[in-house]
């Protein structure tokens, strides 16, 4: 009788626990309202994408750059995750610096596959490449 109490008090304390660790809050557009990001990568900072969110009514207008190019675009929220709601103008400004396109592109890539929140960071779904925020502006030039 004890052990089987013991099993439901178990089972109660992590049906409990289990609901108080459940998803991150859904966004807020007004909290990531004129938010400045920032790829992170090891490589050189010259090449980063970077992009600012500003609201407009449920959606968030996405603008930056990703070194050699002009990105635009209009993300839509879905719980936790931003995806883009327009396809993302990404227009090259200038020839980029060998080898380097591939990154930039990698980090594009991840704008439009779509980006999770969590922990004040945005992820793509593998976790692979991340977004902070950063306290510069971002200009689209």
């Amino acid at each position: 009788m004890r052990i089987v109490s013991l099993i439901s008090l178990s089972f109660a304390a992590a049906t409990l626990l289990a609901g108080c660790n459940g998803y991150p809050p859904p966004l807020d557009p007004n909290t990531l309202d004129q938010t400045n990001w920032k790829a992170t990568s090891p490589y050189d900072a010259r090449e980063f994408v970077e992009f600012k969110l500003v609201k407009t009514n449920n959606s968030l207008g996405l603008y930056g750059h990703g070194g050699c190019h002009r990105l635009a675009g209009v993300m839509q929220i879905t719980g936790n995750r931003i995806s883009l709601a327009t396809p993302l103008v990404d227009r090259p400004i200038k020839n980029c610096e060998r080898g380097r396109e591939f990154m930039v592109k990698r980090y594009i890539n991840a704008i439009k596959q779509g980006l999770i929140f969590d922990s004040g960071a945005f992820y793509t779904s593998d976790g692979s490449v991340m977004f902070i925020e950063q306290k510069k502006s971002v200009s689209a030039n």
